[in-house]
């Protein structure tokens, strides 16, 4: 948003007891800025945050799956 990309909102299934979820095609036009985000802070994806992120959001079964190393 900062650097002038379009937000857009998509209300199905809105649910107010849900936080956060990301999920995309490998072809989305958000794809970019992920990419970006990534490489803006390299090594995110193993630090204890990170994986206590996901745990909180995704689980301890699904977590180690998306954490490198793990």
């Amino acid at each position: 948003m900062e650097e002038g990309a379009e937000l857009r909102r998509h209300p199905v299934a809105d649910d107010a007891s849900e936080e956060l979820g990301v999920i995309m095609p490998l072809d989305s036009d958000w794809a970019g800025i992920m990419k970006a985000f990534f490489e803006e802070n390299e090594g995110v994806r193993e630090t204890a945050w990170y994986r206590q992120l996901l745990e909180e959001h995704l689980g301890a079964e699904l977590a180690p799956l998306l954490t490198p190393g793990t």
